[in-house]
C-alpha cells in the first residue's frame, strides 16, 4: 500500500508541475521540475508493477502448493506393507 500511496502523490505533484511548465512564462527551472516529476512517478509506477507481479506469482506458487496438498489429502495415507 506504500508504493499506492506515494504513486498518489506523485501523480499530485506531478500534475501540478506540468501545469506550472505548460505556463507560456515557464522558465526552464519549471520544465526542469516537471520533468523530475514525470521521471519519479514512472520509477514509483514501475516498482508497483514489479510488486504486482511478485505478489501474482507468490498466490500462483501458493494455489498450487494448496492444490497438491488437496490431491495428497484425497488419497489418504499409504497403504503400510
Amino acid at each position: 500500500m506504500v508504493l499506492q500511496e506515494a504513486a498518489d502523490e506523485f501523480e499530485v505533484v506531478t500534475a501540478d508541475a506540468l501545469a506550472m511548465a505548460s505556463d507560456p512564462r515557464a522558465g526552464v527551472t519549471a520544465w526542469a521540475l516537471a520533468l523530475e516529476s514525470a521521471g519519479s512517478l514512472a520509477r514509483v509506477e514501475r516498482a508497483e508493477l514489479a510488486a504486482s507481479a511478485r505478489w501474482a506469482e507468490h498466490a500462483t506458487h501458493a494455489r498450487e502448493l494448496a492444490l497438491r496438498a488437496l490431491d495428497a489429502t484425497r488419497r489418504g495415507p499409504p497403504d503400510s506393507v
